[in-house]
């Protein structure tokens, strides 16, 4: 995926449960230096997505950003420090209800969207209920949608410099760093258990632990600046979108997208997590 893209990634469930940590990201082979974009992100049993931005480059969220944005934002340093082991990202918490979690599926799920273009960087979600019809018949224009849940303007951080070309990852992972972290894991499992890893050797416990996917979808205008003109906000772009060459997507176990499939995919992850599930009780025997 490279700049001037859109990218829509429609599920009807995402991993959930006390010690899951799923994601959708993208990130250059060069990382941090080449970026990192979390779309999709949160732990254990929370109800909101969160985004971010990694960057090598010093980057942060422009402050102007919250007054043209939906969610919150708890951190605006994008910045790794590989040397002080720093790599929170700048993070905007989502503030609609059942983008994560339980309440996600329940609710028939959604579509994330991104794009990314010479203006920034902006992310929305749409429920089931409100998806915009240009995004139902593949022709995305983000000139019509709503004010996004997270914007990081060029002016922060440029989408250019900051960024090179992007390669797609659906991951799950167990307890980690995130999921795992005791004081985070204690907000919604201290009822569950002490901590983490006190659940990775009981299987039942990831039963919710899959993606169920309708499609993910890249589209590119051609160019590296999809806006009509130097808009500071995002979401300038016409409805002449046109599917990029197939992204690759992958798990634990490296599935990729079809290369026939014009950067289409659906299906469930349940055997790829219960042949994660079996390599990793085996190695805690």
């Amino acid at each position: 995926m490279s700049i001037g893209s859109i990218l829509l990634f429609d599920a009807v469930h995402i991993p959930y449960g006390c010690s899951v940590w799923p994601s959708l990201f993208t990130q250059g082979q060069n990382w941090p230096a080449q970026g990192e974009m979390d779309i999709v992100e949160n732990v254990n049993n929370a109800t909101m997505n969160q985004y971010s931005l990694h960057t090598g480059n010093l980057c942060d969220q422009a402050t102007s950003a919250e007054s043209n944005q939906t969610g919150i934002t708890t951190n605006s340093n994008c910045t790794v420090d590989l040397a002080s082991d720093e790599d929170t990202g700048c993070i905007v918490r989502e503030t609609q209800p059942n983008t994560f979690g339980a309440g996600f599926s329940e609710n028939g799920g959604g579509v994330y969207a991104a794009l990314w273009d010479d203006s920034g960087i902006a992310m929305w979600f749409f429920n089931r209920s409100s998806i915009p019809t240009d995004i139902s018949s593949s022709v995305p224009d983000p000139s019509s949608w709503p004010t996004p849940s997270a914007w990081y303007p060029a002016s922060g951080c440029s989408p250019t410099s900051a960024f090179g070309p992007q390669i797609i990852t659906l991951y799950i992972d167990i307890c980690g760093a995130f999921a795992g972290n005791q004081a985070i894991f204690q907000e919604t499992c201290s009822s569950v258990a002490s901590e983490c890893t006190d659940l990775v050797q009981t299987a039942s416990n990831y039963n919710d632990a899959y993606f169920e996917i309708n499609y993910l979808k890249v589209f590119s205008t051609g160019n590296g600046t999809t806006s009509t003109g130097s808009s500071s906000t995002p979401g300038d772009v016409g409805s002449s979108s046109t599917p990029e060459a197939p992204a690759t997507s992958s798990t634990e176990n490296s599935s990729s997208v079809p290369t026939n499939s014009a950067a289409t995919f659906s299906f469930s992850l349940h055997n790829v997590l219960l042949m994660f599930l079996v390599a990793c009780l085996g190695l805690l025997q």
